[in-house]
Order: structure tokens, then C-alpha cells, then sequence
């Protein structure tokens, strides 16, 4: 996979599967219905949940590491591992409009493109026009992630947008 915008660190821990669902199986996605596998091993691996996009057959999500925020993917590997990879990192300032984007092709796996980033305060989502089958793209404390199944996307040809939420009062 290409990383545009960040530095690229690819790492393979394995989760083992019973584990990650006796510890999910506690919690819920975004109070939302119960989330899929995927997504309960990607909160078991102490991804917050809030940050979670849940794709059914793999779970991506945001996080910050001290000064990086990187992007992280959770899918099967086998019927009782979970591979969990970081797909891509990079310095952002806290409370600023930014992204970056990892992509590329023959993976195997039907999500190949992944565009993440920090919003300021106020940002209630954002969207990307110019990619098919887009999901995610809740901020949740600052940052927000979302997937596509599109392969080898350009990001010249995209356009993020920053949606601003209701005015708080």
C-alpha cells in the first residue's frame, strides 16, 4: 500500500480472537447496534470505540500517539487470530483541519483506500467525493477516519470537505 502525506510503518501483532470478543462483548460501537467482530477485537486491541469505522468483515480507526496520529486495521486472519496493522501514521497539530491517505491494491481484502486525519473544533464529520463505497468519516475528539474499496485512489482527484455540526451553544 502507498502512504500519501505520512510515513508508512507496517506492524502484525496477533489477537487471539476468544479474547477480543469475551472483553467487546462488554462494550457497543458508538451505541450503535451490536458492532461485528472485526470492530469488537479492534476495541479488544484498545482502539476507542468512538474511533472505530466498522466495515463488517474488518474494523479500521483512528488514534493519536503522542505527537502522530495513525490508522490502524483490524481483519481475520484464520478462524480464531486477528491481524492488526498499522497502515500509516503521521504528525498532525491537534484542533487543525488535515489528512492523509493510504492506498493501494491487490491486498485481498475489500477495502483498499483509507483517508484520515484531525478536524477543528466544530467539525462535526467530513466526506470525500471522487471515491465509491465511502464509509466513516465521524470526527469523534478531534479525529475521524474513513475507508473505501476503491483501489490505487489519487488524491489530486478527491475532495475532502469539513462539515461543521449544529453551533453549540
Amino acid at each position: 500500500m502507498e502512504v500519501l502525506g505520512a510515513d508508512h510503518d507496517v506492524s502484525t501483532p496477533r489477537l487471539h480472537r476468544t479474547a477480543a470478543l469475551a472483553l467487546a462483548g462488554l462494550l457497543t460501537l458508538g451505541g450503535c447496534i451490536a458492532p461485528s467482530e472485526a470492530a469488537q477485537a479492534a476495541i479488544a486491541e484498545g482502539l476507542d470505540p468512538d474511533k472505530i469505522v466498522d466495515l463488517g468483515d474488518a474494523a479500521v480507526g483512528a488514534e493519536w500517539e503522542g505527537p502522530r496520529l495513525t490508522v490502524t486495521l483490524v481483519v481475520a486472519d484464520g478462524d480464531r487470530d486477528w491481524q492488526v496493522t498499522e497502515l500509516g501514521s503521521g504528525e498532525a497539530v491537534p484542533g487543525a483541519d488535515s489528512y492523509f491517505m493510504v492506498t493501494g491494491s491487490g491486498t485481498g481484502l475489500a477495502w483498499n483506500t483509507f483517508i484520515y486525519g484531525t478536524a477543528s473544533p466544530g467539525v462535526a464529520s467530513v466526506s470525500v467525493s471522487g471515491l465509491s463505497g465511502v464509509r466513516g468519516g465521524t470526527v469523534a475528539d478531534g479525529v475521524w477516519v474513513i475507508a473505501s474499496p476503491d483501489e490505487n485512489a489519487e488524491l489530486e482527484s478527491l475532495r475532502v470537505e469539513f462539515n461543521h455540526g449544529p453551533a453549540e451553544s
